[in-house]
């Protein structure tokens, strides 16, 4: 019987496991399903594609010429889907981007590599590019803001003319 209907990613999922696990036993035990449950799922997923992907008999499982080139192609993008999908559900939860830091030299050769090195450590995931300012953009910036206050570290959001890379 012939259904054109392509199966689900969770029932392929269960062949994998069930490849994986050479057996419906242990795959039901990994996935959390009764054995029957994982069985009846197989035998849809056939049915959907119209082609035995599995030789049973009492004392093992075994893909098929057609189940093992279906478990070969599925495994690296089933391991795919899930690592995009782990990806996106930690998003939030993990700071990401790119730091730019413009500082005084002294600043930058004593006080931030030991704070840069731990930031980078809890977010690996963060790029971080230092700009030394000299002397006078440090006195530029001092008098933008007003008071004359003394800033060796400065958070700002865009490029600051002629600071160095690092």
């Amino acid at each position: 019987m012939e259904n054109h209907r392509e199966p689900s990613l969770d029932d392929l999922s269960v062949f994998l496991a069930v490849c994986e696990a050479s057996g419906f036993r242990a795959a039901a035990k990994r996935l959390g399903l009764s054995p029957s449950k994982v069985s009846d799922t197989i035998s849809r997923v056939e049915a959907q594609l119209g082609v035995p992907l599995l030789t049973r008999n009492t004392r093992s499982v075994r893909p098929t010429e057609a189940g093992r080139a279906l478990a070969a192609r599925l495994s690296p993008l089933l391991a795919e889907t899930r690592a995009a999908l782990n990806d996106v559900a930690g998003a939030d939860q993990q700071v990401r981007g790119l730091l730019k830091l413009n500082v005084a030299g002294a600043v930058m050769v004593d006080i931030l590599p030991p704070l840069i090195d731990r930031f980078l450590i809890r977010h690996p995931a963060v790029r971080v590019e230092m700009g030394v300012m000299n002397a006078e953009q440090r006195a530029e910036l001092r008098s933008m803001l007003r008071g004359g206050v003394a800033t060796e570290l400065t958070v700002q959001v865009g490029e600051w003319p002629g600071a160095r890379r690092c």
